[in-house]
């Protein structure tokens, strides 16, 4: 990819209130389970390096990605001062196995034929007792154009992923839906959707008004306080923590 693109795309991330949101809630449940930091961390997929960053607060941190020019792209942009290394799950682990306390796998298994294998190969990155926070986007009848673009394979339902995790020798701390509070008019657009449309490739991730990209950010931030006291029944994406046995 043409470094123009991936700057556009570490500016979406960056700056996109689906981004921000969902980062913040992610990163509220790793403070949670790691209050003082200081754990060996491994971000899986971590393209532009956005999360890298931020989970510096937390320990040591490193990255894997699949693309080679999403890895040289993260290391100009850090200046090489966080480890990441090409590797896939689907293939030859470019880590040592038991090595990370913490292992962030964010919307990256729907992309993977064998997302048990994957699940498997991020055990064994991870040391006995070691946290796995793994999103994917969630409900198959919530497929769009989007989804083709991005090369998914699948999404998921909360009893799906539970199913795969635990197979794959973990023990769930924590599952549940999020993207719940904005997700109603999400549902009703991709019902009515024909299944053409459907099929078209085509992303959601769209440039609001400053003021509109604010109110949908905090609307969905709400989440990163009620979800440590409910598990949501629905939404856009599945989030779920769970402990190497």
């Amino acid at each position: 990819m043409d470094k123009t693109l991936y700057d556009q795309f570490y500016e979406l991330e960056a700056s996109h209130w689906w981004f921000v949101a969902r980062r913040e809630i992610i990163l509220s449940q790793i403070k949670r389970r790691f209050p003082k930091g200081g754990g060996n961390i491994l971000d899986v997929g971590c393209g532009t390096g956005v999360m890298l960053e931020r989970l510096k607060a937390f320990g040591k941190v490193r990255g894997m990605d699949f693309s080679e020019d999403a890895v040289k792209y993260s290391n100009m942009r850090l200046e090489k001062k966080v480890e990441i290394r090409q590797g896939r799950l689907d293939g030859e682990l470019p880590y040592e196995g038991a090595s990370a306390d913490l292992v962030t796998l964010l919307d990256v298994i729907e992309h993977i034929d064998d997302d048990r294998g994957a699940l498997e190969n991020v055990r064994k990155l991870l040391r006995p007792g070691g946290t796995l926070v793994c999103t994917v986007p969630a409900f198959q009848f919530l497929w769009s154009g989007h989804d083709v673009l991005n090369h998914h394979k699948r999404r998921y339902t909360r009893k799906e992923l539970y199913d795969k995790i635990t197979a794959a020798g973990f023990k769930i701390e924590k599952i549940s839906y999020f993207n719940t509070l904005l997700s109603p008019p999400v549902f009703i657009a991709r019902c009515l959707r024909s299944s053409a449309k459907r099929s078209e490739p085509k992303s959601d991730f769209k440039t609001y008004p400053g003021w509109l990209n604010g109110l949908l950010k905090n609307i969905f931030l709400l989440e990163r306080l009620l979800i440590n006291y409910i598990d949501f029944p629905f939404g856009i994406s599945l989030i779920c923590v769970a402990k190497r046995v």
